[in-house]
């Protein structure tokens, strides 16, 4: 039988979901052959505060860098920390930390003249830089993981994969987000497209009690997400 344009869901679900990256050995395998890793070249600081509120040292890479400031924003980030005041503040200064020491030449310039060069450097609220990197957890059932929170949570697993992700480890990764975000939406649309089968040949289907609630229920979650 022709089937061209056959596409099942299901089975590219089994395909991806739940499985190992099939690129992660090569990827390992490369990078075996290296007998040391490249240091971070070592620094004259003459202001630790940024490189404590992030708990890095100062000869940190940037890619260590990017890295612990994502464990730390997720850990104090306010939508899990909503009675913590404290939470609060420790997420604004990550937040402004990285965006000096994750920048070379903003980094370079604290370095040499502390916390008086990062007064005039423009800086973006905590929250909404955050945003932009790496996507919110609550629009995650949405969207996904975006690109940056991906490699971040790939290369956390293994510090020395970091030069070393390959584009077919990203296209895997991407693959399977896209069909763990298809099947949230099918289970997302499930109850009204149930709701519409059952009332197919009943007047008003649209205004059935299970329509209304799923509508209903959407509606909330859109209201959330636009908080």
């Amino acid at each position: 039988e022709w089937k061209e344009n056959w596409y099942s869901l299901k089975e590219e679900a089994e395909e991806v979901v739940g499985k190992e990256n099939p690129f992660k050995a090569a990827t390992a395998a490369a990078a075996a052959p290296k007998t040391s890793e490249v240091a971070g070249e070592k620094r004259e600081v003459v202001d630790r505060e940024l490189y404590d509120a992030l708990e890095i040292s100062t000869d940190a890479t940037q890619d260590e860098i990017r890295r612990q400031y994502y464990r730390l924003a997720r850990k104090y980030h306010p939508d899990k920390n909503r009675e913590d005041p404290e939470a609060k503040v420790k997420f604004q200064k990550v937040g402004e930390a990285y965006q000096v020491l994750g920048d070379e030449e903003r980094r370079a310039q604290y370095d040499k003249f502390g916390s008086a060069a990062a007064q005039d450097m423009p800086l973006i609220d905590s929250s909404l830089f955050f945003m932009m990197l790496f996507g919110s957890e609550e629009l995650e059932p949405y969207i996904g993981k975006l690109k940056m929170a991906m490699f971040v949570e790939m290369v956390d697993k293994d510090a020395k994969q970091a030069e070393n992700v390959s584009e077919e480890m990203f296209a895997f990764e991407q693959r399977k987000r896209e069909v763990q975000l298809a099947l949230s939406l099918c289970d997302r649309i499930e109850p009204f497209v149930e709701a519409i089968a059952k009332n197919e040949n009943a007047e008003g289907a649209a205004m059935s009690n299970e329509v209304a609630e799923w509508k209903s229920k959407m509606r909330l979650e859109a209201e959330k997400l636009c908080r």
